[in-house]
């Protein structure tokens, strides 16, 4: 039998004066890539938390400017459930509406209607389910225009009930988004009060259109092009600043700065807040 060979690499034979020079370049080159290597991920880092802060500046605006309008169209929306006529057709006993109270109502509805919303369905509704008066025309297949009022503000399609204690409830409720006839849309409801009771409600299908000015005023903000979502908070749909429905993305992770999308295989940076009075998310 033979004993291993050993073998013995030719720098182990040499000198340390030799070996020295290359073990110092070793450390030195481990050192610089290892410096290089965090550098960029602080790099990185450094980007994608400026990405973040400038995207949070940025929707605290437009959210800011949503708010502001919303507010604006609960006023005028609790403003004109105190019109005399709206009330007076409301206080009617059951069968005794004429044609000439109908023509009241649907005058008093048509100095409501919003051009944006120009030819959508604008509703008057007695508190027992029936509708008074209206004036505009229902989409085609509009999947939740038959059900009553309070189902209409709640979830949009995902209601199931009519929600409990509603005779006494006084708040203008903005429903959940939902598409149809190629457009984006939601209900806003809007009861009509007497003496702390409900007698009915005003009805208004609104529209998601896109504001030019909105998306300039993004581009100027920003400097850069940013895609801008709105979302449920009460579902999983979600719609594109000019009212096209969108797909959700395909995976979203949390971060230490706001949270992280993949759509259509592309990596994105977001940021989102609530709107306050509405279940919307931006």
């Amino acid at each position: 039998m033979t004993a291993p060979t050993r073998i013995r690499w030719p720098w182990a034979r040499w000198s340390l004066a030799r070996q020295l020079p290359l073990i110092t370049a070793a450390i030195i080159v481990f050192v610089m890539g290892s410096s290089l290597t965090l550098t960029y991920r602080a790099l990185v880092h450094s980007r994608e938390d400026a990405l973040h802060s400038r995207l949070k500046g940025l929707l605290g605006v437009i959210v800011q400017m949503g708010e502001v309008s919303t507010r604006a169209r609960i006023a005028t929306l609790r403003q004109f459930a105190k019109d005399t006529t709206i009330g007076r057709v409301l206080s009617l006993p059951a069968g005794t509406l004429s044609p000439a109270d109908e023509a009241a109502a649907a005058a008093a509805l048509t100095k409501f209607a919003v051009p944006a919303d120009s030819g959508l369905p604008l509703e008057l509704w007695s508190v027992d389910g029936h509708r008074v008066a209206r004036i505009g025309t229902d989409l085609r297949d509009d999947s939740i225009a038959a059900l009553p009022p309070e189902m209409r503000s709640r979830r949009g399609t995902r209601v199931s009930e009519v929600p409990s204690g509603a005779s006494t409830d006084s708040t203008v409720q903005l429903g959940a988004l939902y598409p149809s006839a190629n457009g984006v849309y939601y209900w806003a409801v809007a009861p009509v009060m007497k003496d702390g009771h409900r007698i009915g409600a005003i009805v208004q299908q609104r529209r998601v259109v896109g504001n030019p000015a909105t998306k300039q005023m993004i581009r100027d903000l920003s400097g850069e092009e940013f895609s801008v979502y709105v979302r449920n908070a009460t579902d999983g749909f979600w719609s594109s600043l000019d009212g096209k429905s969108v797909q959700p993305p395909e995976r979203r992770d949390t971060t230490a700065f706001g949270y992280v999308t993949t759509r259509e295989g592309a990596p994105q940076i977001g940021a989102e807040q609530r709107v306050r009075g509405t279940s919307f998310l931006w």
